[in-house]
């Protein structure tokens, strides 16, 4: 919520894709 418009698009492909590959795609959406 820092102001990052595309991020909340990209928060449903990134989970998906950092499940697939580890997960710290995921640590970088939450902050």
């Amino acid at each position: 919520m820092l102001g990052r418009t595309v991020g909340l698009d990209e928060v449903p492909a990134a989970p998906d894709a950092a499940r697939d590959a580890a997960g710290p795609a995921r640590i970088v959406v939450v902050p």
